[in-house]
């Protein structure tokens, strides 16, 4: 495949070639999670910039599902490759962006407090329920 990447005035030809065969990595099944896990959660990531996160949250036939939602960079849903919760705790893994959430959800059920992990570093992250299922 050829392409010319632009950024005014600059032109970038390029060409992409298929070096084997395409690896896909399908997502398995977590165990259902308590039901005041479920729904959808939102909060800000405090990095360079404040990223805003969506997490949502469900449980289907096959066990618990999850997407992460990174509004201020496209707001592509991102497969939770992974999720356990133990008690109020709850760790989520994020292959795909090499992420890791580790959090507790508080009494009440309406604040999950932890930490994202990427790239060598631990950056809080509280995100609050914006809807149940």
């Amino acid at each position: 495949m050829a392409a010319t990447l632009c950024k005014d005035p600059v032109r970038f030809p390029s060409k992409f070639s298929r070096n084997g065969e395409p690896k896909v990595e399908v997502v398995k099944a977590s165990p259902p999670v308590a039901k005041e896990f479920l729904g959808n959660w939102e909060g800000t990531l405090e990095t360079d910039q404040a990223l805003r996160l969506v997490l949502k949250m469900a449980n289907d036939q096959n066990g618990a599902t999850a997407v992460l939602i990174s509004l201020d960079q496209g707001g592509s849903e991102i497969s939770v490759s992974a999720i356990d919760q133990k008690g109020s705790k709850l760790t989520l893994t994020v292959k795909m962006i090499g992420g890791r959430y580790e959090a507790e959800i508080n009494k009440d059920g309406s604040e999950l407090t932890g930490t994202w992990t990427q790239g060598g570093r631990d950056l809080p992250l509280k995100l609050k329920r914006a809807s149940k299922p």
